[in-house]
């Protein structure tokens, strides 16, 4: 719990801290910042949780690895020194076996550096290195026929979720082009477009819980969220490089 509190606090921190230096501009271009929400697609290898799966006596359907992915995040930037923040969200289409659905979700945040490697007027390049902790979370459910209250409340389990975090490295490449919609490009904040491709590589996968409990799960299968992904990004920034056109 206190691992997701500092991870959130610092995303917090470092997406307010770039809407405020998007806003305005340093004239020497020492400090600058972007914020940003982003849009994409996670391949993640769930090869171990598949094989889990297949071994049950139940039909599981086999998982989506690709999975959608929409968050938010910040970047400061102080000369050619980069640090960011983000925090996403993981979702997979609902799959119906038998009596059951299933649904495959979960999310991540990160604490990201790197540098400049070229930038331009209206370009920047830079490559990240961080860390960051997620989660995968399967949701086993069933949607039985309109039931009277008192009913469910003497039988209430019509779910369960099963969840495992894990600890991981992350590694991406980045570039955004500034939409130079001001006519004072050096005072005010630009809005940008841009992408970013990467690689995660699990460092820790921690046990599986029941979700919302305590209690631990036994000889599950190792899991975590490695693997590629690519997200488009959107936002508000204010890096102006005129001195390097």
């Amino acid at each position: 719990m206190y691992r997701k509190l500092f991870y959130n606090i610092c995303i917090i921190l470092v997406i307010y801290s770039s809407i405020l230096l998007a806003q305005k501009r340093f004239v020497d271009n020492d400090l600058s910042g972007l914020a940003f929400v982003s849009l994409g697609t996670h391949n993640i290898n769930l090869e171990e949780f598949d094989t889990a799966l297949a071994s049950s006596s139940l039909p599981y359907p086999p998982l989506e690895t690709s999975m959608y992915t929409f968050g938010a995040g910040g970047v400061i930037i102080i000369k050619d020194w980069i640090i960011s923040a983000e925090g996403s969200g993981l979702l997979a289409n609902s799959k119906t076996f038998g009596d059951y659905n299933s649904k495959l979700s979960g999310g991540y945040v990160t604490l990201n550096t790197g540098f400049l490697l070229a930038k331009s007027r209206s370009f920047m390049i830079y490559p990240l290195v961080g860390i960051g902790g997620g989660s995968i979370n399967y949701k086993i459910y069933q949607e039985p026929d309109d039931m009277i209250f008192a009913d469910v409340l003497e039988n209430p389990s019509t779910e369960t979720s099963l969840n495992n975090k894990s600890i991981y490295m992350n590694l991406a490449m980045s570039l955004h082009y500034n939409i130079h919609t001001f006519r004072d490009d050096r005072d005010s904040g630009n809005f940008f477009i841009g992408a970013k491709a990467g690689y995660k590589a699990t460092i820790k996968s921690f046990d599986w819980y029941i979700q919302g409990t305590s209690t631990k799960l036994a000889e599950g299968p190792i899991t975590g969220l490695d693997g590629y992904y690519i997200e488009f990004v959107f936002g508000i920034g204010g890096f102006n490089f005129s001195d390097v056109d």
